[in-house]
């Protein structure tokens, strides 16, 4: 047989022999691996592509939620801003046909939100006061005019004025003296004694009692100021808002019958006093 026959023959039976052993074992094992791989390599991305797109779509139904929200909020801000204009313009406008319903977004995790500026009531004088929110006063304070403070049968009492307006006669209010405080101002040499009364407030749906410091407040651009010891615990300020919560409207209450004019009152001093007393009766301090 020639030598390139040989050869051939040679070159022909080695090829088959690699035909017969391919793939070996080792090939197929790091095949199948790398397909598994693959395989789960797709599902991952699959699902996170899946994952993205489902939170895009969130996304958008939030931002379309929020700016409902944000316009909605805007609309009840111009009603309350309408309304203000309204009572300041017309003090009989009080509102008496609109329910008192909290804006929303008016509470939060059991607490009230107010604003920098709210409407207050004071059942005691019966009339409705802005005032300024302000968390870094320790103390509530309102204004007054002409105080004195009295013994009345072995007990401390205080009368002062306040007005609804500038323009109304004063009422003469006479309550109990809850303390007194000393305030030291930066533009004054000596401290002033000021004296302190619990007063019970009205904001929006809440209701309590708070103390109040007595003081001059004639410069000041609000007359109630409402501090730390109203705020804590029941409300959330957002300065960058006024008027957050809704004018409290009182409830007409009609009093019960009274015998004789003692009864009636016996009533009112059990409370506080608007009219003035017996100066006889009473011992300055």
């Amino acid at each position: 047989m020639p030598i390139w026959a040989k050869s051939c023959t040679v070159l022909m039976a080695f090829f088959l022999s690699g035909c017969a052993h391919w793939p070996s074992v080792e090939h197929r094992a790091v095949t199948l691996e790398s397909i598994r791989n693959l395989i789960n390599e797709h599902e991952e991305n699959s699902e996170q592509v899946q994952k993205a797109q489902l939170e895009a779509l969130e996304c958008d139904r939030m931002g379309d939620v929020s700016l409902q929200l944000e316009q909605q909020n805007s609309q009840l801000e111009a009603i309350n801003k309408k309304v203000t204009v309204l009572t300041a313009e017309n003090p009989s406008f009080g509102g008496e046909f609109c329910p008192t319903v909290a804006a929303p977004g008016a509470q939060y995790d059991g607490r009230i939100i107010v604003g920098a500026l709210e409407w207050v009531y004071l059942p005691a004088i019966a009339h409705h006061y802005q005032a300024r929110i302000d968390s870094g006063a320790t103390t509530s304070s309102i204004h007054a005019d002409n105080i004195l403070r009295f013994e009345r049968d072995g007990k401390k009492w205080v009368r002062f004025e306040i007005r609804e307006d500038d323009d109304s006669e004063p009422i003469e209010v006479e309550t109990p003296l809850t303390r007194t405080v000393l305030i030291r101002q930066a533009s004054a040499e000596e401290p002033e004694r000021r004296s302190v009364v619990t007063l019970t407030v009205n904001l929006g749906g809440l209701q309590q009692d708070s103390e109040f410091t007595l003081t001059d407040r004639s410069k000041m651009t609000y007359p109630v100021l409402l501090g730390r010891n109203f705020l804590q615990d029941v409300t959330l300020i957002d300065v960058g808002r006024n008027m957050v919560q809704p004018k409290f409207l009182p409830e007409t209450v009609s009093l019960p019958a009274l015998e004789s004019s003692d009864e009636l009152n016996q009533t009112v001093n059990n409370t506080i006093k608007i009219q003035k007393p017996d100066t006889n009766e009473d011992k300055t301090i």
